[in-house]
Parts: structure tokens; C-alpha cells; sequence
């Protein structure tokens, strides 16, 4: 990490300071007394912390993990609910030139050992109640029973300076759901979410604003909001776990600006009528979905319970990391249900092997080059209208998967 305009090649500068490491990315641009972290209840209480305290105690996870033994490059997956040791350990292994794997605690036991066995860990920390579905054959350390000491004894030393990492150095293993068969790994390096953070841009709103996460932190959905979040110097409100009630209770309990989640969420949580109207959510200014499709319908929900707020559809995957699309290069508006336009550093291609073309508008302004088994096909026969094409793709690759690609212009 350096700050004012010394940075090497293969760093990347978020705000004023540029960083190789992904888990130092931490701002530096605010006071250290800043609050970065409000825990919701992860361990039972509520939570608080500062900038300066992130850095402290996740410098202490990485200085105590090589205390271990852990040389770089290994593996340390991540068992646990939602909690501020998750987002510590997530942060304290990279700064570590250690690998964080986070890991889906939903999964079968038989799957999670899967996983734990493929990603080669070392170690894993996490919590009591998900601990137990890893194999014993790997070392654990508990989030409940050990980590006091292990903190302390990682604070030694004082501060910690993070391993300074080569772009192309694994940051991260995500693994896929396994819908269609045994999780797969996604490597993600130490340059690709530094940039991803880099391209988030922050809205024009004073320091401090509140994201509310309650998606679990082993997605790429919750856990590169927190990233940003921490990159801009701003505050995440995490819950443990998604319940209606807690959202909507904590959104008003801590004045939150920034709703995060996935569709169904928004969904379930504007059915709770009585809860609403029991609770202050104007201070809401932006609800941001992703991960899954939204329908016109629920845009219109969501408007009538948060008039002011800016609505965003965000699209992103494992593999490719949670910056694809952006606002369209020549000013033009992007259609409610649209992911928006294929940010000018990503490709984004429909194609088979034998590469014949169709073409047609989609949306305003935005063209769409299907290539499809050399099929020629009505756009009609997949989406009534044109808002309905731009975020309709789905329907064209389950329609016509494995073989597919689709190019953007303006």
C-alpha cells in the first residue's frame, strides 16, 4: 500500500492510495476513527468497528496465521454465519499472502469436505456451529473458543505490513453453487478485485454512508459490497443472516442509506406491511439488487416504499467478479430492468462454433450481436418488449445453452 502518487506497476489505486494487496484495502482516506463495521448481532451483541480497529485486528489474524506455520499461498477456508471475525479472517489471510476460501456452510457436510479437500486448505476458522461440518483431518481454529488468544497473540509485534503480492497471486477461491455437479473453484487474484473496487463508483453522498449486508459472506454478492464499502471508507451495517424483521429493523435502527441484496430479499421484505409502516426507513436512498433477474413489478413495489431512492440492478459472476456492466459510454439512460452496458474493460460475447450473426436492437441504444448454431431467429420469440431484451439473456442461454455468446455496442 502507498499513498500520494507512488505507485508501482500491478497496483491499483482506489481514492489516494493504491494497493497490491487485496486484503490491506482498507481506507486510508478517512480518520481512523471512522466507523467501517457495524457487527449485528454475528456473536450475539451488537458490534462496533473503527477503521483504525480493522486494520489492527485483521493485521493480527495474518501476523497470527503465519505464527502457524502458513507459508504463502496457502489455503485458509472460511466456515461461518456472518460475522465481523469472517470479514477479519477474509481480510487478515491476504494480507497474509495467504489465500482466503470461503466456504458455503448450506452445502452437505460430504460437500463441504469436498471443498475444504480440493482448495488444499490448511486451516480452518469459523464458528462452532459450522466448524463441525469440516473434516477433522484439517486443523480448525474457532471464532467462539479460540479466537481471544489468537488475536492477542497476533497482536505481538504492533503493526502489521501486508505481504506485498504480484498481480497475478491468488487472492481468493469462491466456489460455484454445483447446480450441475460438485462445486467448481473459481481462482480470483489480487488485481482483479482491486479493480473491481477501483470501478465501483461511490455515490456523491458525505462520508460514512451505511450499506446494510445480510447476504452470506461466501457469495460474491455480500462480500464484495463489504470490500467496497471498506475501500471508500464507508460503513458496512452486517446482519448474521437474512429475516425480514432484522432487515427492516436494522435499516432503521442505524439509519441506513444503501439497501443491498438479492431480489428475493427486496421481495419478502416488502410484503411486510405492518413491519414498514412501524418502522423509519426514509433515510434510504439507493436499493441495489443483483444476483438474480427482477421483474418491472417489483421496481414498482420498491419506488412506492422508497420514492427517493435510486434503484440499481447490478450482474456480475464468480468467475468474472461483480464489475461487468456500467452506465452506457455516450450518456444514454439505461432501461430499469437492464443490467446496463458492458463496461469498456470487460468483453462480453454470445458465440458458438459455427459464428453466424443475427442482429437487433435492444433496449435504447444498445445493439445485440447473437451468434447462435447459425440459427436466424424473431427477438419477439424471446422478450415482448425491448426493456424485456436487455435483461432477458437468460432466456437466450437456457434456450440455447452450452453454445453461446453475445456482443454489445452502442
Amino acid at each position: 500500500m502507498v499513498t500520494s502518487g507512488m505507485a508501482t506497476p500491478g497496483m491499483v489505486t482506489i481514492g489516494k492510495t493504491a494497493y497490491d494487496n487485496q486484503g490491506d484495502a482498507l481506507s486510508r482516506s478517512v480518520p481512523p476513527e471512522s466507523l467501517a463495521l457495524i457487527d449485528e448481532g454475528g456473536n450475539g451483541t451488537e458490534r462496533r468497528y473503527s477503521y483504525a480497529d480493522m486494520l489492527r485486528l485483521s493485521g493480527a489474524v495474518a501476523r497470527g496465521l503465519l505464527k502457524r506455520g502458513l507459508k504463502r499461498g496457502d489455503r485458509v477456508a472460511i466456515l461461518s454465519a456472518n460475522r465481523a471475525e469472517f470479514l477479519l479472517t477474509f481480510l487478515g489471510t491476504m494480507q497474509a499472502g495467504l489465500v482466503s476460501v470461503p466456504v458455503n456452510w448450506k452445502l452437505p457436510a460430504e460437500t463441504v469436505a469436498y471443498i475444504v479437500g480440493d482448495s488444499d486448505a490448511r486451516l480452518v476458522i469459523g464458528d462452532d456451529a459450522r466448524l463441525a461440518l469440516a473434516p477433522d483431518s484439517v486443523p480448525k481454529l474457532s471464532f467462539d473458543r479460540d479466537w481471544a488468544s489468537f488475536i492477542e497473540e497476533g497482536l505481538q509485534g504492533g503493526p502489521f505490513t501486508a505481504v506485498k503480492m504480484k498481480p497475478e497471486e491468488d487472492a481468493m477461491f469462491l466456489y460455484t453453487s454445483g447446480s450441475t455437479g460438485r462445486p467448481k473453484g473459481v481462482v480470483l487474484s489480487h488485481y482483479s478485485h482491486l479493480w473491481a473496487m477501483s470501478q465501483r463508483v461511490r455515490r456523491p453522498v458525505p462520508q460514512g454512508q451505511r450499506s446494510l449486508v445480510a447476504a452470506p459472506l461466501y457469495h460474491m454478492n455480500g462480500l464484495a459490497m463489504c470490500q467496497t464499502t471498506f475501500s471508500q471508507g464507508d460503513t458496512v451495517v452486517l446482519l448474521p443472516q437474512f429475516t425480514t424483521r432484522g432487515y427492516i429493523e436494522a435499516a432503521a435502527k442505524h439509519k441506513v442509506g444503501f439497501l443491498t441484496s438479492v431480489p428475493t430479499m427486496i421481495a419478502m421484505m416488502l410484503r411486510e406491511k405492518e413491519l414498514l409502516a412501524k418502522n423509519d426507513l426514509s433515510a434510504v436512498e439507493a436499493v441495489r439488487m443483483g444476483s438474480a433477474p427482477i421483474t418491472q413489478s417489483l421496481i414498482d413495489q420498491v419506488r412506492a416504499v422508497f420514492p427517493k431512492a435510486q434503484i440499481g440492478n447490478g450482474y456480475g459472476t464468480t468467475e468474472a467478479g461483480p464489475v461487468v456492466f456500467g452506465p452506457h459510454p455516450q450518456g444514454l439512460p439505461t432501461p430499469v430492468l437492464s443490467v446496463g452496458y458492458p463496461h469498456p474493460q470487460v468483453q462480453v460475447r454470445l458465440n458458438d462454433e459455427i459464428s453466424r450473426d443475427a442482429d437487433f436492437m435492444a433496449g435504447i441504444g444498445f445493439r445485440v450481436t447473437v451468434d447462435i448454431a447459425g440459427v436466424r431467429f424473431d427477438p419477439s420469440l424471446f422478450w415482448r418488449s425491448a426493456a424485456d431484451a436487455v435483461n432477458g439473456r437468460a432466456a437466450l442461454i437456457e434456450a440455447f445453452r452450452p453454445k453461446f455468446v453475445v456482443t454489445f455496442e452502442p
